[in-house]
């Protein structure tokens, strides 16, 4: 039996394509505060040091869309544990995966 990881999963991320234009798909202004993660974030497939991070980006602009995440151990972001990119486009319907490893064993984080 392994020891669970705690997420407590908080999106941030710079959507490049999606700023740059400064355009979202249209939507009420109640759901401002989501764009562009409508869908939230889910986490799975913990292990005793890693887990994989899902969302979807929701854009009506074609192309790839690239971004960037973060791991962090405190809510502000200043201990950043770990990092990278990533880019997402149609063909994975604007889908992205990431499998977060090297974690320690019952903590949290914040991403």
């Amino acid at each position: 039996m392994y020891n669970k990881l705690y997420l407590l999963l908080i999106i941030i991320a710079s959507i490049s394509n999606l700023f740059a234009q400064g355009e979202y798909s249209q939507r009420s202004a109640a759901e401002e505060s989501l764009a562009p993660f409508y869908h939230g974030v889910a986490s799975g497939d913990p292990t005793p040091n890693a887990v994989i991070i899902w969302t979807r980006v929701t854009t009506d602009l074609p192309g790839q869309i690239s971004g960037t995440w973060k791991v962090a151990l405190d809510t502000n972001m200043t201990n950043v544990v770990q990092q990278g990119t990533f880019s997402t486009d149609s063909s994975r319907d604007y889908t992205v995966k990431i499998d977060v490893s090297e974690l320690e064993p019952n903590t949290w984080y914040f991403l």
